[in-house]
Parts: structure tokens; sequence; C-alpha cells
């Protein structure tokens, strides 16, 4: 069943997977579209899915394909340090193909070269039962700690900290160096988070990359329960104003500025909010083989543990389950289960969710330029729908999953226009129809900038051979065209494969491509469909 957004997922910033560092996560700006499911952030850490793959699997480095780095990238964890409570590890990236590249310029010496390198280090501490602290520092360049242990070539007798050149004062005002601290506290029925960011890394719809100078923010949250029906979240956030990385791949298109200060504007911000929603979720339809399967289904009873009945139950269950993946055709007299490729995948069904909810925002300490204050009511809804076909036993086409989710109102997504500007090369439309910005709160839209708040995410999965499975994602959604009607338009996709690992199937290695944002990368995901 596709997986119903969180309610921190709608209006608050979210965790997504994206190797353009070190650490393997970015965040997407508020009230932007949840990511795909591809892109979704996995629940092991990036340097824990590369230490796997050091240790079990003997692969020295893990590539990562950047393009904003040049290409090709390794990392490695080149140390790990703990304690019975609290543990850390350190990983180091080399940008190999740019150093490949510029390998004919022995002046440059690309190999010696401290922006050939970037490094990141993870603490995870338990100070209590229930309070988790942890944190993550990264540069993206070595360069500027180089510039440190380097000593300035300036004359005696001035003040040094004048010097426009100094190292320490690159060095801390560089953007390469980013860092986040996070402290969780369980509370009965509830989660306290307080969180703090430096020069933090966020990313839009179509692959722009954002830097958010600094970030405050604490929150309240109720926990998931699967006989509630509805979910709540409230806090209060502090950010500094956005800029668009220089790196970004949307910079290439100079109508993007118009994007970048509404960005600027309406992310610097104070403010509280809160949001609530109701949510249902309903399996239609599943599919049953067998009288046993289906007897057992329908009337099964719960039994004291060690009882005869208990016993009976469990013998009938397993029976039931080996005539399940008894082969069609073959001799009853030979039975031979069948193990499915995946661990965690249910039998074929249909399933339909939804949720419905509203946020109210109230700005503090004033508002940002061009936006309106006082108190902002954001209703929302959201459906979506699973198919599933096949039992994934089989060698070949024997899994098809097919998931749809409709988003309506809560989101804010900006695509710039098809038309190129006069300042445009004219090749700079395809770059305009892949390229856009995400804007955070009310948005004023100007007349280069359109704006979308309904969009539909669509999920494809299908076996290709054994274990290997080819999967789709993207994102559609209606927009108006220079002849004022609605067209549809892919605002963003994503192409992966992955493979169930032997012996149990709960562990899959996932590759996957982005296009918008233009990076590969391969990961390790563990318990997941």
């Amino acid at each position: 069943m596709i997986k119903l957004n969180n309610i921190g997922d709608l209006f608050w910033k979210q965790d997504v997977q994206s190797v353009r560092s070190p650490e393997g996560v970015a965040r997407i700006l508020e009230y932007g579209p949840s990511p795909l499911s591809l892109e979704r952030i996995s629940g092991l850490s990036r340097a824990l899915q590369v230490h796997i793959l050091q240790k079990f699997f003997d692969i020295p480095v893990t590539p990562s394909f950047v393009k904003s780095s040049g290409g090709m990238v390794l990392d490695r964890v080149v140390g790990t340090f703990g304690g019975l409570h609290w543990w850390g590890s350190s990983t180091l990236r080399v940008r190999a193909q740019s150093i490949w590249s510029h390998r004919r310029n022995e002046e440059a010496r690309p190999l010696f070269k401290s922006d050939m390198y970037g490094v990141s280090s993870r603490v995870r501490c338990n100070l209590a039962p229930d309070t988790v602290a942890s944190g993550t520092c990264e540069l993206g360049s070595l360069a500027p700690l180089m510039g440190l242990l380097r000593r300035p070539h300036t004359p005696a007798g001035p003040d040094v900290d004048a010097a426009p050149d100094h190292p320490t004062r690159s060095a801390l005002c560089t953007k390469d160096f980013r860092g986040k601290l996070n402290l969780t506290k369980k509370i009965p029925m509830h989660d306290l988070i307080a969180e703090c960011a430096l020069n933090e890394r966020c990313i839009d719809a179509a692959g722009g990359h954002w830097d958010v100078p600094h970030s405050l923010s604490l929150d309240v949250a109720s926990h998931p329960h699967p006989e509630k029906k509805y979910s709540y979240r409230l806090g209060v956030h502090k950010a500094g104003t956005a800029s668009m990385a220089s790196d970004s791949s949307s910079r290439s298109c100079p109508t993007s500025q118009v994007a970048d200060q509404l960005v600027g504007q309406l992310v610097s911000h104070t403010h509280a909010q809160a949001a609530i929603q109701f949510t249902r979720s309903k399996d239609i339809w599943i599919e049953t083989r067998g009288k046993r399967a289906a007897g057992w289904a329908s009337r099964r009873k719960s039994h004291p543990p060690g009882s005869a009945k208990k016993k009976k139950e469990e013998e009938v269950e397993v029976e039931a389950f080996q005539e399940w993946g008894v082969e069609e055709g073959r001799d009853k007299s030979k039975k031979r289960p069948l193990m499915p490729y995946g661990a965690v995948l249910q039998r074929p069904r249909v399933s339909l969710s939804g949720g419905l909810g509203g946020l109210l925002r109230l700005p503090l300490g004033g508002s940002p330029a061009g936006s309106p204050g006082g108190m902002q009511t954001i209703p929302f809804a959201h459906a979506g729908m699973t198919v599933r076909v096949g039992e994934f036993v089989r060698p070949f086409m024997d899994f098809t999953q097919l998931a749809l989710h409709l988003r309506l109102g809560g989101e804010a997504i900006a695509t710039l226009p098809h038309r190129p500007s006069v300042s445009q090369p004219a090749n700079a439309e395809q770059d305009s129809d892949r390229n856009g910005s995400q804007l955070g709160g009310t948005i004023h839209p100007s007349n280069d900038v359109k704006l979308i708040s309904n969009s539909m995410t669509l999920a494809l999965s299908q076996q290709l051979l054994g274990p290997v499975r080819g999967r789709v994602d993207a994102r559609v959604a209606l927009v108006e065209s220079p002849a004022s009607k609605l067209e549809p338009r892919i605002l963003e996709t994503c192409y992966g494969l992955d493979c169930a690992l032997p012996p149990s199937g709960a562990t899959r290695l996932v590759l996957r491509y982005s296009p918008s944002r233009q990076e590969a990368l391969a990961e390790i995901r563990v318990l997941e469909s």
C-alpha cells in the first residue's frame, strides 16, 4: 500500500536522499512536494550503508555520480568510533572523475589539490532511554581546512583579521561547511524535537539546490498509531534568507532569478504553525489461493499460547502457506514451497488510502517583505491507490505494482515558462521546462513564474529477472500554458533498479538515477517493500 503522507512531510522540512554532499542527506523546502518513493530517506544513514558495503561485500569504495562535482565520486568510511551509548563515523569523499579530467594539467596536480576531497562526520548519543542527540558536520571541500593549517603570507604589523584573504576568515565564512544538531525526547504519546542547522542544503522539485544560512526549530509531534485515524504537529521555526547554490542546475536558466528573489523573501521568517490531518486506509481486494489459505484467513481465532487449539492453528497456518507456494501444475505429492524473493512483500491486492486536514500559520516578529501578515489557513487533502499483481516467487515477470498518489492543496511548486527570454540561448527552452523553484509560505506570483498547488505522483515497479526489479517514479501536474490552457507536464522523474539480497531478501541493493538532480547512487535498504 502506498504510504500516507506524514503530517511532518507536508509542511515541515523533510529529509531526502542526495549524494551531492558526503553525508548523503538534504532537505526539501517547506510546503514542497513529498519526495518520490525512490528518493525517500533510508532507515540507514549513508555512512552506515557505505560501511556495510565495505565490511560485508568487500567493496572498498562506493561510487556515486554527481554532475556538480565533476561526475563520478568515491566515498569510503575512514573511521568508526563509539561506546556503549554512543557511536560515530567519518566518511571521506574523492572527486575521482574531476581528478582524472585534470590529469594533464601538470601545474594543477589535481591529485594533491584539497578541493578534490570532502569529509563528513556523524555522531549519535543516547542521553537517556527516551532522549537521543545526534549531530552531523561536513566539509564539501578541504580547501578551507588546509587554509587554516597554511601560514598566511602577510607583512608583519598590519591587522591580519582585516585582510580579505585571511584563511581563518575564509574558513569560517565558507558555505562548504555545514552542520546540524538534533535532540529528540519521547514524552507520553508524543515526540519533542529541537533542531538547529548551519548552511542547510535544501532541494526544490526541479533539482535546484538552495543554501539556508541558519535555521532553528522546536516541535511537538504526535506518535503514529495504527488504530488512530489522526495525527498532529505544532512548532516554532526561524530561518534565514535562502540563496540558490552556485552549483545548482537551475542557475543555468536566467529566468530562475525571479524565483530566487521570491524564495529569498519568503524563506526568511519566524513563525509558529500547527497542522492536523485525518487519514484512512483500506484493502478493497486481497487475492487468496487454496481452500486452506482462504479458510484459515477467514476463520482464524485467538487462542492462549501453548494450548492445543493454538498448536493446531499454527499447523494449519504452515500448511496454508506451503500450499500458497506450490507451483500450479506440479505434482501435489512432491510439494516444494517457493519462497518469495522479497521478505516483506504482501499478497496481491488493491488498496485505497486518503487523508484531509489543515494548517494554521502565524508569523512572529513581523513578516518578510512582500508577504502578508496575520494568520494563514491552508486546507489540504490527498488520496492514493496501490495495485499489486504477482507473488514475486517465479523468476520472470511475477510482480507488478502501480501506485498513484494525488495531493490537493498545501503545496507550492513554481515552474518557469516554456518560452525563452531574450538573453537565453537557443536551447534554453528545454532547460526552462526542467528547472524551477519551490516556494514556501504564501506566494505572490509574477508573470514569469507559474504556481502549482496540485500534483500526482506515479510509481511503477516491475520484476525483470529473479530478484531484480525495475522502477520508475514521476510527478505530474497540470500547468497553464502560454495559451491559457491546462496541459499535463512531468515535473520530476526518477529511475531505479533494486535487487533483493540473499538469503532472506529483507535487504535490498538499490541503484537510482535522477535526471532533474543530475545524480546517481547505490544504497542499501532494509525491511522495505
